[in-house]
């Protein structure tokens, strides 16, 4: 990290850009403990090695992508005009960019998992997935539209990228959200919040509550940074309370709304926590690990769950292994994706697929 940056005056500008992109490495470094494996059944829900990994995996975790959601909502409304004006210009501006960095990745490398999908039904055993997928000789035309948009599923045949979906739809339908962000404001916000809030199986309310709520930020010029520092740590002791809370009372049905609230109150934390340690050390994100983050994400559901699958098989009754698995899973993920962003960045690698790969970045 370089160091040179001081905050002398606290510039909220300069410290909200420079927190954002310090985080994408650590948040994306939770969206790979979401994909790895469960404990096996024989370690009870009360055990050691289940709280651990229910405490990364299912809360810790949880915050990621919904904070990648705010950041983006916040930035896809952002301009420099003031006031802020989300003219159709800047719309059409916007699209453009996110068809290129968010759109065609989504494509390519869900084409490329269903390809891998085929390759590895023909040459390996099927229970290389432990019987996850469907067997390709037996898709209909309901699958093969699954493949790359999840209508049925949920989640698209690489299935981490469900945000990148609907992130995309998000942009599409965002003069939508703009609309009625202006004419009815925190109002609208507060009606995202109480459907975020049922108990419905679907991610898209998820999406559209915390994009707007990223953009609702934009639109009113508010410095989420600033924002934040002025509620000091009481959101973050109320997030401890809600953690604690959740990893006791897993099965709970009100720990499912307790679980949603802790999110909000979880990136709060993380942002104050961030910006902090940013102001205080002075520390300027590295941008190729900016760039690195998403190209992680990108792939990460191609190898992660299955290596940690596989790998675990060796000893499956061990505690201790299952903790190495875990965390080991993780750090070979993260191990080759700096070796692939290497080569992807390397001056001999064709620059026109590796746009097409991470999204010209």
């Amino acid at each position: 990290m370089d160091r040179t940056m001081k905050y002398t005056i606290v510039d909220y500008d300069q410290l909200q850009s420079e927190t954002i992109d310090w985080l994408r490495f650590p948040l994306v470094i939770l969206v790979l403990f979401i994909h790895t494996v469960q404990p096996p059944e024989m370690f009870a829900s009360d055990s050691a090695v289940f709280n651990i990994y229910y405490a990364v995996s299912k809360i810790f975790a949880a915050i990621a992508v919904p904070c990648f959601f705010v950041i983006s909502g916040y930035y896809f409304f952002y301009t420099k005009t003031n006031p802020v004006s989300f003219t159709k210009q800047e719309y059409i501006k916007k699209l453009k960019k996110r068809i290129h960095s968010v759109l065609v990745p989504y494509i390519v490398w869900n084409f490329f998992g269903f390809a891998l999908l085929v390759v590895s039904q023909y040459l390996f055993p099927y229970d290389l997935f432990s019987g996850k997928y469907k067997d390709i000789a037996d898709y209909n035309l309901t699958d093969y539209i699954d493949v790359f948009t999840g209508l049925t599923t949920h989640y698209p045949i690489v299935n981490q990228l469900w945000y990148l979906r609907d992130l995309m739809l998000l942009v599409l339908i965002s003069p939508v959200i703009y609309f009625l962000m202006t004419r009815y404001k925190h109002f609208f916000v507060a009606v995202l919040f109480l459907v975020y809030m049922l108990p419905l199986n679907v991610n898209i309310t998820k999406s559209l509550f915390f994009f707007s709520a990223g953009g609702y930020f934009a639109l009113n010029g508010i410095n989420i940074i600033k924002e934040i520092r002025k509620l000091s740590v009481y959101p973050i002791i109320v997030y401890c309370a809600i953690f604690i809370f959740l990893l006791g009372y897993k099965d709970l049905l009100v720990s499912q709304y307790i679980s949603k609230l802790g999110i909000i109150f979880g990136i709060i934390s993380i942002l104050y926590i961030a910006s902090s340690y940013v102001e205080k050390f002075s520390v300027k994100a590295n941008r190729k690990l900016v760039s690195i983050s998403f190209f992680i994400y990108l792939w990460h559901g191609l190898f992660t769950h299955t290596f940690h699958s596989l790998i675990l098989k060796l000893y499956p009754e061990s505690g201790l292994y299952y903790l190495f698995t875990y965390f080991f899973s993780v750090f070979i993920t993260v191990v080759i994706s700096f070796a692939g962003y290497y080569i992807l960045t390397n001056k001999y690698f064709p620059k026109k697929l590796k746009d097409l790969l991470i999204g010209g970045r």
